[in-house]
């Protein structure tokens, strides 16, 4: 069908993006009356919905019906009745009707899911990585009548932890600049590091610090309010990239293989490679093997955590990275 579609994808940033500019682009040619939008729909609204795409435009040729959050998520515990709503796509959507949904992460095992592709138009709007984020940034500042050097970019990759929506943000304030070149200098004094980059930089420092170091650092981090939870995650991310990269540096695998698999940027491939380096293939695995004890504790209830009970979490943590140097 070529006129029933369905944007998915984590990029919220570029989807968001591609959708404002499908509405603003309709609007010219027939009007903002003619787009209806449904969010977070409920049950008693899918005949509202099957309405809206059944109904004519109003003094125009064409309506624009969007839909977000269909299909659902794995996640979503209500799940909806969509059988109605697929019948009238079938059997009785109109030509004068553009139809799209807008699910980011659908669950790709559901029936209606299914129904969308085989009949829509998929476009897909994957978090970029590595090269590809890179790429995209360069291309960004140009479209904001900039220029950004490779340097600069991998910065603001690196403070904005790969967050693509973040990483647009800040390259549209950082365009604002009196200055027809973003320099790195640019980027260390007008973006602030994320959540995420703050602990890549505490975690490029194992094997390389003193427990004492990664202790002091990881406490910084607890007391300026950073989630235990995702501190934890972060720890695991890291040594899961370090098995992957010493995996690979002891089979002999040259930097360009190293980059295509770890999918990162260079510069980050580059600093997890050094790290690797630094530290045994036994140490790795019995750190990660430590962190899943640890994640199983959590899970379990073994390790008390809440908001009010955070301590033997961190205690663990703690326990965990002077491990390292034992």
């Amino acid at each position: 069908m070529s006129n029933l579609y369905l944007f998915t994808g984590e990029n919220f940033q570029a989807l968001n993006e591609k959708l404002s500019f499908w509405k603003k682009e309709f609007e010219k040619k027939h009007s903002e009356t003619n787009i209806e939008q449904f969010v977070d729909v409920k049950q008693n609204q899918v005949p509202t919905i099957i309405n809206g795409i059944e109904s004519q435009p109003f003094l125009a040729e064409k309506r624009m019906i969007i839909i977000r959050d269909l299909p659902q998520s794995a996640e979503k515990k209500a799940k909806l009745d969509l059988d109605h709503l697929q019948s009238s796509l079938e059997k009785s959507l109109p030509e004068s009707s553009f139809v799209i949904f807008v699910s980011a992460k659908p669950d790709k095992r559901g029936r209606f899911y299914k129904f969308l592709k085989k009949s829509a138009t998929i476009q897909e709007f994957p978090v970029l990585k590595g090269v590809q984020l890179r790429s995209w940034i360069l291309q960004r500042a140009q479209q904001l009548g900039k220029t950004i050097d490779s340097q600069a970019a991998d910065l603001l990759m690196y403070s904005c932890a790969d967050n693509n929506g973040r990483i647009a943000g800040e390259l549209d304030k950082l365009s604002l600049l009196d200055a027809p070149h973003i320099t790195q200098e640019h980027v260390k004094r007008l973006v602030d590091m994320t959540p995420e980059a703050k602990i890549f930089q505490a975690l490029d420092k194992i094997g390389s610090e003193s427990p004492q170091y990664l202790l002091k650092a990881f406490d910084q981090l607890v007391r300026s309010g950073e989630a235990l939870p995702l501190i934890f995650f972060m720890i695991v991310r890291q040594f899961r990239l370090l098995l992957q990269v010493k995996s690979l540096l002891d089979s002999g695998s040259p930097p360009a293989v190293i980059q295509k698999r770890i999918k990162l940027a260079p510069f980050q491939v580059s600093m997890l490679t050094n790290q690797a380096r630094g530290l045994s293939l036994a140490v790795l695995k019995k750190a990660y093997r430590q962190l899943a004890e640890i994640d199983l504790q959590i899970k379990t209830g073994k390790i008390p955590f809440s908001n009010d009970k955070t301590a033997p979490f961190q205690i663990k943590i703690d326990q965990f990275l002077y491990s390292l140097h034992e």
